[in-house]
């Protein structure tokens, strides 16, 4: 099982102001910080955003707030529920509960639609397995046979397993650590990607970026691939990168958001987030040839004078 950390837990230190707040551990600095991420426009709150757009630890945290903060508006309708377990669930329909806790998950059902379904659900099929089942003479023949002709594959299928070179899948392409901390990659920026957009893929486009700010990547995905389908398409191709870098579809990210870059009309800030995706990967090809594209560019420059010259000192 793979262990996932906070790529930057200096960030996150309980001193100073956090301290006088009563806050003593890191995680409590870093829970505020995500949440006031999640719900706040300040300063603080977009530089937390950009964090854990690169960290897959608190990227994740981020992602539950967000879905908190949206069940938390008055117009969605959501239910939040501490329902039983689903064994719990079938020894009650089967009678086999404490009386105490029998009694409580009789009074949740009252109130939980979710969970009186799958009531009904249990009991539907515990009447189905109780029916007698009768076999014709021809049915009992072919399931023989049937039985029979699966013990045969299953012999065949252990034979060509063990002669069978062990099998490696393909793995897509990991985080590389070598130039990762160097990586930031922004929020996203609105209003470049509409402006690369066709005025009939305004709607659709704004309501992907919703949907992957919301933390609903998938969204994303199906909304800005409807989008590229036909045409070139900037913004939409960064925002399906970016929903892809979400889902831990590393190498494809990488590639949608290269596409994004080289596509007109061009734009510093897809150029910027290519330097980014390059950095995690590790990829120092295009992190040289970003680097020589945005150098002459006046909200860049220096960071990327920075980035080419540290990428030089490591190797």
């Amino acid at each position: 099982m793979r262990v996932v950390k906070c790529s930057e837990p200096e960030r996150f230190q309980p001193a100073g102001y956090w301290a006088s707040q009563g806050l003593d551990t890191e995680d409590q600095v870093r829970w505020e910080l995500l949440w006031q991420a999640a719900t706040a426009e300040t300063d603080i709150a977009k530089q937390v955003r950009e964090h854990a757009e690169g960290c897959d630890y608190c990227g994740d945290v981020l992602d539950r707030y967000y879905r908190v903060v949206h069940a938390m508006k008055p117009q969605n309708v959501v239910d939040l529920a501490i329902c039983p377990c689903a064994p719990d669930l079938i020894d009650y329909v089967h009678q086999r509960l404490p009386a105490s806790l029998n009694a409580k998950i009789a009074a949740h059902v009252q109130k939980c639609r979710i969970c009186a379904k799958e009531l009904k659900w249990i009991a539907s099929t515990d009447k189905s397995s109780l029916r007698p089942v009768i076999m014709t003479p021809r049915a009992r023949l072919i399931t023989g046979l049937a039985i029979a002709a699966g013990l045969v594959i299953a012999a065949v299928s252990v034979f060509a397993v063990k002669n069978r070179v062990e099998y490696r899948p393909i793995e897509d392409k990991v985080y590389s650590a070598k130039y990762r901390d160097l990586a930031r990659l922004p929020p996203l920026d609105r209003q470049d990607l509409i402006n690369a957009a066709p005025s009939s893929h305004w709607s659709s486009l704004d309501k992907a970026m919703s949907a992957l700010e919301l933390g609903d990547s998938r969204r994303a995905v199906g909304l800005t691939a409807k989008l590229i389908s036909n045409k070139d398409e900037p913004g939409a191709e960064y925002v399906l990168g970016r929903a892809l870098f979400r889902e831990r579809m590393v190498s494809a990210s990488q590639e949608a958001l290269l596409k994004a870059e080289a596509m007109r009309p061009m734009s510093a800030y897809r150029c910027w987030t290519a330097l980014q995706i390059a950095l995690i990967l590790a990829n120092k090809p295009v992190i040289m040839r970003e680097c020589d594209h945005l150098a002459n560019h006046p909200e860049y420059r220096e960071q990327v004078q920075k980035i080419r010259e540290e990428v030089k000192r490591r190797g």
